[in-house]
């Protein structure tokens, strides 16, 4: 439902009120779900598990374009291809883009901006909206541009603080934070987290989500690391089994990355574990090291500057 009001409400605000509801997904749920409302749905070739992988972006504008689509979903990595091969504005006629799968960095948000189109008479572009919910619970948390894009909600970001995934689903789901998740996992949260308030685990409770014979409740432990601002904006930091150990302690990975994509500095990156306590950042299309160590230095994650090795990843 929450998903439907979002699509019906790019409808109405990106002047496509007249335009019939036309989707193409990567995700073969949400298409069962228009088809289910109504809609149209169009499925393009690609692979189901890795759909970047098998993606020809040009073909998929042209998909998009030749069916007249007003909804488009996809994972990140597909909207990556699509900035990285499409003109600004080609596609034009999209009132609702959706990303989902994992987290989206102001950068793209910016970038698949530039892509969409108000859907004529001049109403502003739709901007991407990301989903992050799980199996379990879909979706738990919607996050509109605007959101993504407010000015402290980048600046946290570069500094450090996580990727924000927007407000928990009134009616759908309650999020909270566990902080005891990092005793429990026998990890302890490192101090550069103590800029962002209480972060832990994040938890998810509400009809969305599904029972759990193990409390008799519906609640869902997500097993993210996240916090929840004094907005009620919820921010994704990383997974707790991904957490890589380094010289200054158990860092969320994506908290890092994120620092390192919107600095500029790199076109993609990972930390890793490196063996024996030390990390790695793996990167693509990076800057100079010293540029890519600055952004670190500039951030909340400066201890890291010195700590890890850079590892520069040819190709895209």
């Amino acid at each position: 439902a929450a998903y439907a009001a979002e699509v019906l409400h790019g409808h109405a605000s990106g002047g496509g009120g007249s335009v019939p509801w036309v989707s193409c997904h990567c995700f073969l749920n949400f298409a069962l779900h228009d088809l289910a409302c109504g809609a149209t749905a169009v499925l393009h070739p690609m692979g189901l598990t890795r759909p970047a992988d098998a993606l020809c972006a040009r073909a998929l504008q042209r998909i998009v374009a030749g069916f007249a689509c007003s909804v488009l979903s996809c994972p990140p990595a597909v909207y990556r291809a699509l900035a990285d091969e499409v003109a600004a504005g080609d596609l034009r006629g999209v009132v609702a883009a959706f990303a989902g799968g994992a987290e989206v960095a102001p950068a793209l948000v910016r970038s698949v901006g530039s892509l969409l189109d108000g859907g004529g008479d001049g109403a502003p572009p739709p901007g991407l909206r990301v989903l992050y919910g799980a199996t379990e619970a879909l979706p738990m948390a919607i996050c509109a541009a605007e959101d993504a894009l407010a000015p402290d909600a980048v600046a946290r970001t570069a500094s450090g603080g996580g990727v924000c995934v927007g407000r928990a689903v009134d009616g759908a789901a309650a999020l909270s934070i566990d902080s005891g998740a990092w005793a429990a996992r026998g990890l302890a949260p490192p101090r550069a987290l103590a800029a962002f308030g209480d972060v832990g685990e994040l938890v998810a409770r509400g009809p969305a989500v599904a029972h759990d014979p193990t409390c008799g409740a519906r609640v869902f432990r997500t097993g993210d690391v996240g916090s929840i601002d004094g907005e009620g904006r919820v921010w994704y930091l990383g997974r707790f089994a991904q957490i890589v150990r380094t010289p200054i302690g158990h860092v969320p990975p994506v908290a890092v990355e994120a620092v390192l994509l919107e600095a500029g500095v790199v076109a993609r990156c990972a930390l890793v574990d490196a063996g024996a306590g030390g990390a790695a950042l793996v990167v693509q299309q990076a800057a100079t090291e010293a540029e890519v160590r600055g952004a670190l230095r500039a951030s909340a994650w400066e201890g890291l500057a010195g700590a890890v090795r850079i590892l520069v990843y040819p190709g895209r």
